[in-house]
């Protein structure tokens, strides 16, 4: 149970960590904000005046945030055994 916690800290920590770098990235860098992703327009669903609920989804990630991602599954690899014990 240890190493999954340990994995979900790092993968977060590789979001937050890769979309700072995304969103600082300029000059020669800049091809790290590159961002691609797929959205669900939001759709509502009403049952007459009283109730209403609207549906919708976006995923977008940059070339940071995904070289940030392979290096938290890397660290894991390597650290997991003597942190998790």
């Amino acid at each position: 149970m240890k190493k999954s916690w340990y994995m979900l800290a790092l993968m977060i920590c590789a979001f937050v960590l890769g979309d700072v770098l995304c969103n600082h990235a300029s000059g020669s860098l800049s091809w790290l904000s590159y961002k691609a992703g797929f959205e669900f327009q939001p759709g509502t669903l009403s049952i007459t005046n009283v109730f209403s609920i609207t549906f919708g989804f976006n995923f977008y990630i940059s070339v940071a945030q995904a070289l940030m991602i392979i290096a938290g599954f890397f660290l894991y690899y390597k650290t997991a055994e003597k942190i998790c014990k």
